[in-house]
């Protein structure tokens, strides 16, 4: 047997379990998948409640602190303050790279 005929036979065989092992894959996938999809509606019948009823009761549910609000006027006010001078220290900042302030003035 020559070489070619060698490399063949072990190219062919290989492709062959490869084939076998992908097609052992997909028939996993494909009963995983058939498994979830029963037990799925399995579930919703036992219950008697379908998916949309499902999704309205988990949005109508209760969450902590839902009333109150996020931050209050006072944090609001002394956020916007520190906007406001970290806004001029970086306008001076970007004066003092243009040269516009002189050095001695800082």
């Amino acid at each position: 047997m020559s070489t070619s005929e060698l490399y063949l036979d072990e190219s062919s065989s290989s492709v062959e379990s490869e084939c076998e092992s992908r097609g052992d894959i997909d028939d996993y996938e494909l009963e995983v998948e058939e498994f979830d999809v029963g037990s799925a509606s399995a579930s919703n019948e036992a219950s008697g409640k379908s998916w949309e009823d499902n999704t309205v009761a988990a949005a109508a549910a209760v969450f902590p602190y839902s009333d109150e609000p996020i931050a209050d006027i006072e944090w609001i006010e002394e956020y916007e303050r520190e906007k406001e001078s970290e806004k001029l220290h970086v306008e001076a900042l970007k004066q003092r790279l243009d040269g516009t302030i002189a050095v001695s003035q800082w």
